[in-house]
């Protein structure tokens, strides 16, 4: 689909033929279906050049942001911990996100007792570090309402959040993560800038 992609694209500009004999390099994500052995994108542009006679190498790389992403998703895998907690606070946001009642009820208790509340973003795996330092943004400036709410709710699962939010190794990896994903997303923005 990409490599067709590429020659639809080529048609209505240089042509692919054109396109074949100036490329030199090519940047793309990580995924398989662009760097896979047999048919990713990288070896049929290969195999396109080599049917064309072309024997200048095609440069390949992964690019930079999202080579960054990888090493924070592989950081993840290798660390228990992080994934454990993550995961607890994808089923925080979700919790919230299944009820408009629960939603309200924050929001207002938030309101009455002069509290910051955000709203929790959504699972999103395509940015994966993006969603993961915009949820922990939230909690972290959410966490007095958040705390307020688990410890008044009824509901045992509302309880169980509570304790995880007040946990105290919970909390010091939390921070961790805030101030590292502040960074990797700070410099993911400057790995994407012009200058």
């Amino acid at each position: 689909g990409h490599l067709e992609a590429i020659k639809e694209g080529a048609k209505d500009t240089v042509g692919f033929d054109a396109l074949m004999d100036i490329i030199t390099h090519l940047s793309t994500d990580g995924e398989a279906k662009n760097v896979g052995c047999h048919k990713g994108l990288w070896k049929l542009l290969d195999k396109e050049r080599m049917d064309r006679q072309i024997n200048l190498p095609l440069l390949k790389s992964v690019c930079a942001v999202h080579s960054s992403a990888l090493a924070y998703k592989d950081l993840c895998k290798n660390v228990p911990d992080i994934s454990n907690l993550i995961g607890k606070l994808t089923g925080l946001a979700t919790y919230f996100h299944a009820s408009a009642v629960r939603t309200s009820e924050l929001e207002t208790l938030a309101e009455e007792n002069a509290l910051s509340v955000r709203r929790l973003p959504k699972y999103f795996e395509v940015r994966w570090a993006q969603f993961t330092h915009s949820l922990l943004d939230s909690i972290l400036s959410s966490w007095q309402a958040l705390i307020k709410f688990c410890s008044t709710t009824d509901c045992a699962q509302g309880k169980s959040f509570g304790k995880i939010l007040t946990n105290k190794e919970n909390m010091q990896l939390l921070c961790f993560l805030g101030d590292l994903l502040f960074l990797l997303s700070n410099f993911q923005k400057r790995l994407q800038s012009d200058h």
